[in-house]
């Protein structure tokens, strides 16, 4: 016997969960092939065979998971809704013709604040243009709320009025703001649905920036942590082919979560997914083609980079702890710091722990490797925990002049440990409790005057004289310090 598959096609508008809507009186299983005849709302986790979608009609995935095993017929409009913190995701690897395929992206909107509150945004559909989005997007002169990367001279490249008929190719990330009032703040990209492989295909490049988004209408695995990956397939992004075309110091994704960039190594637990509509950057080591899969996608309903708070801890029995700044200046930038203590990480370059840090904004922040400095600047340092309370590490500071601010994010140092930092130009040792702000009377920019101490013994907090101080540290050792 031949087997085959039933079809059900809606009688009604609805949810398509809902039995009643349905010819027969039963919402397809998955083995059935759908016809949707009437304005059908996907908000729940199904699966089909095939799927038609009848001319005048639309199909919304709206929070939902939808899965089509074999082909699609898209007379109608496929609609993919997002949201800032989650979204629809809909997978069809089989289907190679989908014509019809709309994506809501959440973006925010422009405040007036400087610097102002843009998204990094991938394009999952190929044929848009300019001119079919810009009525929602924030303008400023001629220029538009919507711009490219030029990775040569490592900033933005904003589209103009005169730009409109130009179209978005979905192999890069852009930058979007929404206009100032008015909207729900969800941009719609209608287009052809992308299938098989998309490749950044700019020129060669070496040791510098790109921006990359997710070609998908669903979830990509980022990670080798990410639920359902296989680590002798290709089926996450970071697998060992992409991963070799990045930086050693830079093995790294980095996302904007709405108030900086944050920094999410090649194989973190934390964030392991790419929501539709997300674009990250990289650090290329050389190389300027990076490879999506469609065996990378993968159903979620988890939180984009914005508003994604990183937690910390670990479920190995490693030794693990971690200090995490949240860095702001006078002039509204916001910046991370970070430094990992763990089992698995040495002094010098650990790639994938020792990430090195995004350049933007008018201040900075940083630290340089203990030993072996490659003339990094890193935002995120990986070291042994058993050099916990011996090592210092030399923080790099640019400040054009004003006040800068660090508050904790994330502290998980044992409670018998405690952080100093060393002025050795006010001669000074200060110790950090719930966060310390920096006062510049003029621009300074360098390394060599800050530094960062971990000690479980005590240290006098020096006053700004040339006294001598004497005291004992860590395994009966004998601190000198003063000038």
């Amino acid at each position: 016997l031949t087997a085959f598959s039933q079809t059900i096609t809606s009688a009604s508008s609805g949810q398509w969960n809902d039995d009643s809507i349905w010819v027969g009186g039963s919402a397809p299983a998955s083995g059935n092939d759908v016809v949707i005849a009437h304005n059908v709302t996907c908000s729940t986790v199904e699966t089909a065979n095939s799927l038609t979608v009848n001319a005048g009609v639309t199909l919304t995935v709206d929070l939902g998971n939808l899965t089509i095993t074999n082909a699609v017929t898209d007379s109608g409009n496929i609609l993919v809704k997002g949201y800032e913190d989650a979204s629809g995701s809909f997978i069809a690897k089989a289907a190679t013709d989908i014509t019809n395929l709309s994506v809501q992206i959440f973006v925010p909107r422009s405040d007036g604040s400087t610097p102002d509150n843009w998204k990094l945004v991938g394009i999952p559909v190929n044929g848009e243009q300019v001119g079919d989005i810009d009525d929602n997007l924030a303008t400023n002169g001629s220029k538009i709320g919507i711009g490219k990367w030029d990775h040569e001279s490592n900033s933005w490249d904003l589209y103009t009025t005169s730009q409109t008929g130009n179209y978005l190719p979905s192999n890069v990330g852009y930058e979007m703001l929404y206009k100032a009032s008015g909207g729900d703040q969800l941009v719609t990209f209608s287009g052809t649905m992308i299938t098989a492989t998309t490749r950044d295909s700019r020129e060669s490049v070496t040791n510098t920036w790109q921006l990359l988004g997710n070609p998908y209408p669903s979830y990509v695995r980022m990670s080798s942590q990410a639920t359902g990956a296989a680590s002798v397939s290709n089926d996450y992004f970071f697998d060992t082919d992409n991963l070799n075309k990045v930086n050693a110091s830079y093995q790294a994704f980095y996302g904007f979560d709405g108030n900086a960039y944050d920094t999410y190594a090649h194989n973190n637990t934390d964030v392991t997914l790419l929501m539709p509509g997300d674009a990250f950057f990289v650090y290329s080591g050389g190389f300027n083609t990076y490879q999506f899969n469609e065996a990378m996608q993968v159903h979620s309903l988890e939180l984009g980079f914005r508003g994604n708070v990183v937690p910390g801890g670990s479920d190995d029995d490693n030794r693990k702890a971690e200090i995490k700044f949240t860095m702001t200046d006078n002039y509204g930038t916001v910046k991370y710091l970070t430094m990992k203590f763990g089992d698995d990480f040495s002094l010098s370059l650990d790639p994938g722990g020792d990430l090195g840090a995004f350049p933007y904004g008018e201040s900075d922040i940083y630290s340089k490797l203990v030993e072996k400095d490659n003339g990094v600047n890193f935002t995120v340092q990986a070291l042994p925990y058993e050099s916990i309370v011996d090592v210092t590490i030399p923080i790099g500071i640019k400040s054009d002049s004003g006040l800068m601010k660090l508050d904790y994010n994330v502290n998980t140092l044992p409670d018998y440990i405690d952080m100093y930092l060393e002025d050795t130009e006010e001669n000074t040792f200060k110790k950090i409790t719930d966060g310390f702000e920096i006062n510049f009377d003029e621009a300074y920019e360098g390394l060599g005057r800050f530094y960062l101490h971990f000690t479980d013994q005590l240290i006098p907090e020096l006053p700004t004289d040339d006294n001598l101080r004497i005291y004992k540290g860590s395994d009966s050792n004998v601190m000198v310090m003063g000038a």
